[in-house]
């Protein structure tokens, strides 16, 4: 995610000039930056395995800035970055934790850690977790990409719901699929006039078969495009 790193690399920077950290630690971190960024690059190519190639890489990179800096204030927010990214959320969530009982008032690192919480199906951290990113931060930018990475969520649970079902997973395909709905209510919950947010709604219910809620949310959409 480059608004992650985006507001990252800026934090680094002001941070290289009031930490005292060794110049090897300081090299060690930008060279992991770099690969993550990389990583990403490699993900919007559709280069999965790369990507996540990368972010081990980066992953290494930041352990060891660790090793010789084990209280450098940007290295547990990275690590937590990288985890999520190839999808150890709950390694994310560690790294993320460490990160903000080092620094709390980095917004990016309760944002990430919200989204590593919703993966876990912890809704009601994730929402805490995000809370308090937007608290922090009170741009529309943070709330616009964290929308848009729930909706990517929710549409992966949704797409991963029909693969079960095909297998013969069903009740396991259901749940995917009530998962994904419940993503998109927290994005919805963030940003209430979200166009595309209410149009997966009324079409992710109406195929879980809840016409009721389905009609809702095509009213409320219809509503507010007649504006």
């Amino acid at each position: 995610m480059k608004y992650f790193f985006s507001l990252f690399v800026i934090a680094s920077i002001t941070l290289s000039c009031i930490q005292s950290n060794s110049e090897k630690s300081h090299f060690l971190f930008n060279e992991g930056v770099s690969l993550s960024l990389n990583a990403t690059n490699e993900l919007q190519k559709g280069n999965i395995e790369k990507h996540e190639t990368l972010n081990k890489m980066a992953i290494k990179k930041f352990i060891e800035v660790l090793s010789i800096d084990s209280l450098h204030k940007l290295a547990p927010s990275a690590l937590g970055h990288c985890n999520y990214e190839i999808k150890k959320f709950k390694e994310g969530v560690q790294w993320f934790q460490k990160a903000i009982k080092t620094d709390s008032t980095l917004a990016v690192n309760y944002r990430e850690l919200g989204l590593c919480k919703i993966n876990l199906g912890e809704f009601d951290a994730s929402q805490e977790a995000f809370r308090k990113a937007f608290e922090l931060d009170k741009s529309q930018e943070i709330k616009e990409v964290t929308i848009s990475d729930l909706q990517q969520i929710s549409s992966l649970a949704f797409d991963y719901s029909k693969t079960y079902i095909k297998q013969g997973e069903e009740e396991k395909g259901i749940q995917y699929k009530q998962f994904s709905v419940g993503v998109l209510f927290i994005a919805h919950s963030i940003d209430s006039t979200n166009i595309s947010t209410l149009t997966e709604i009324a079409n992710f219910t109406s195929l879980l078969g809840d016409t009721v809620t389905s009609n809702i949310y095509t009213q409320k959409k219809r509503a507010l495009t007649q504006k």
